[in-house]
Parts: C-alpha cells; structure tokens; sequence
C-alpha cells in the first residue's frame, strides 16, 4: 500500500462522523461529505504531481484549503479539532508528495479563515 493510499484511510472526516451525534451528523453532514471530497481530491493531486515541484505542491494546498474556507462560511463546522485534524492531514500530505516542512510549520495558516 503506498502512503498516499494510507493516507486515504487517514482523511479526517471520517472519524468526525464518528465522534459526532446522530443529531450533529444530520445538522453538519453534507458539509463533512463535502469536506471529504476535498481532501481527496488534494491526495489525488498532491499523487499526481511530477518531479516533487514544491511551487505546485503549494499551489494545490492552497486551493483546498480555499474550498475548505467556503465550505466552512456556509457550515461552520470546523472548530478547533477539526482545524488541527486538516491541518495535519494536509502536512503530512504535502510531506509526502515532498515538501520540506519545518517542524511545527503550519502550511495551511496563510490561507485559511477558520
């Protein structure tokens, strides 16, 4: 299995739908559904890119997390568990299409609103 494939099973969205009520499930679900959509896509993406171009690596975490910023303006459902879960997800994505990130660095702050 390769990393990103592991990654994949990694997407945090999925263990929101577990943590969270029946009740918040309903009210939020459409938007944890869309949020995963994202994240995948940015694993389809960051897998896809050739010769470890960090411009480009950066190019696709900025757009995700702009559709995450837009997703979350209509749903708010990113508090802060969930921040530092994309947050994280998203670093350990970038590292392994190969961008060097400092430890502690967090990729996703000049982008994102929530």
């Amino acid at each position: 299995m390769s990393d990103f494939a592991k990654l994949r099973e990694e997407n945090p969205t999925i263990i929101w739908k577990k943590r969270l009520t029946f009740l918040t499930r309903l009210l939020q679900g459409k938007y944890i559904s869309k949020a995963k959509k994202v994240l995948d896509n940015l694993i389809f993406e960051l897998e896809n890119i050739k010769h470890k171009d960090s411009v480009e690596i950066n190019r696709v975490v900025k757009e995700s997390v702009l559709r995450l910023n837009d997703l979350n303006e209509s749903g708010e459902f990113i508090d802060t568990l969930e921040r530092e879960d994309i947050c994280l997800f998203i670093s350990k994505a970038a590292t392994e299409a190969g961008l060097l990130i400092t430890p502690g660095e967090d990729i996703t702050l000049e982008y994102r609103t929530w």
